[in-house]
């Protein structure tokens, strides 16, 4: 018996319409070939494919047929409730929203949480639950969510550092990550000692910024201003992600604003140079194992091609016995080299022939960094 005809009959989405992932909605871009009542799903909604109705063309033919429901039915659910926003989870449903504060993706139990949002104001560890269950995207929601978040208590480190993941990458989502970093500005959350152990991860969160300057940039470039040891870690931390193909433009710019906040202040004025030094011995020492690989092919002849360049009176690199300025360590800003003791500096046997340099200390030790 023929199937009739559905009394709705939606047209087919554009290709720049499909939608590849997110929370609401699950991903299947096919609409030839699936058997009859099977759900597929493009943005906004489910849609149901059915064989009879022949749209679209196709192998078999068939189009699909539905209605797009689920952000309107998440929308009905979450709002008008007043009763709910202004009362207190029962038994059940607070077992419910302690369970969902454990959850790597509360996201799918939003309605509840967005429900009872004045109830976890209350809560600090259920900020990053709520965060996570508001459509940024809404612009009345992203409001209100945003007027919660500044009544709640602040976020220490660890969870501050949730919030500039990449889950909140965006301009609709800036408040979050804007609101993570003045936890972050509170007097005494992150002393320099524990910033210095965090300092790689605020590196990399800063690809998910959408510009430079932006809140964590400029509080990372002040904390730098501070402490040189930080300054000069967050330095080659920059460099290091400037040759990233895909962010390395974000992280010149942060490296040039890290340059020109250091620039503001006599001290910093001091400091800025001491890491113009370091970014020189740095390319001394690349130019050096580049000269040394031009004579001979193993790695025993460039080893010892290497020390007699540095140990010649009249070479390019004599100065590296013994530098001209004292100079701060890349690896250990604490410590300042004073020069390279050739008899102790090699290579390894690999592919690349990385350098094992020793320098001589400021203080009369020695330093072993590769």
């Amino acid at each position: 018996e023929e199937k009739s005809k559905p009394s709705l009959i939606l047209p087919r989405p554009s290709p720049t319409n499909v939608k590849t992932g997110g929370a609401d909605t699950k991903t299947d871009t096919r609409h030839a070939g699936s058997e009859a009542g099977e759900w597929t799903s493009w943005a906004g909604g489910d849609w149901l494919f059915d064989p009879a109705v022949d749209l679209w063309g196709g192998e078999r033919g068939g189009g699909v047929i539905g209605v797009c429901y689920d952000k309107k039915a998440l929308k009905v659910a979450r709002g008008g409730n007043t009763e709910a926003l202004l009362s207190a989870p029962g038994a059940l449903e607070r077992r419910q929203l302690k369970r969902i504060m454990k959850a790597p993706n509360p996201s799918k139990d939003r309605t509840l949480v967005w429900r009872y949002r004045r109830f976890l104001q209350k809560n600090k560890s259920a900020l990053t639950a709520f965060v996570r269950c508001v459509d940024w995207d809404d612009t009345s929601e992203s409001k209100e969510a945003t007027a919660l978040m500044a009544g709640w208590e602040r976020l220490d480190a660890v969870d501050a550092i949730e919030l500039l993941s990449g889950h909140f990458k965006g301009e609709a989502r800036s408040p979050v990550r804007a609101y993570a970093v003045e936890s972050l500005r509170r007097e005494g959350i992150l002393s320099d000692k524990r910033l210095i152990s965090y300092l790689l991860t605020f590196t990399q969160a800063l690809r998910n910024e959408e510009r430079v300057p932006s809140p964590l940039s400029s509080w990372l470039c002040e904390r730098a201003a501070g402490n040189f040891e930080v300054a000069s870690l967050l330095c080659w931390y920059l460099k290091v992600e400037t040759e990233d193909e895909t962010d390395g433009k974000l992280y010149l710019q942060t490296r040039d604003l890290l340059y020109k906040t250091l620039l503001k202040t006599e001290r910093g004025k001091e400091w800025y140079q001491r890491l113009r030094l370091q970014e020189g011995l740095v390319k001394d020492l690349a130019n050096l194992a580049d000269q040394a690989k031009k004579k001979g092919k193993r790695t025993q002849e460039w080893i010892q091609h290497m020390r007699s360049l540095i140990k010649d009176p009249d070479g390019a690199f004599t100065h590296l016995q013994s530098f001209p300025q004292p100079v701060h360590c890349p690896l250990r800003p604490q410590d300042t080299l004073v020069g390279v003791i050739p008899e102790e500096t090699t290579m390894f046997k690999s592919a690349m022939a990385p350098l094992l340099v020793t320098f001589r200390l400021e203080k009369g030790v020695l330093f072993h960094s590769k």
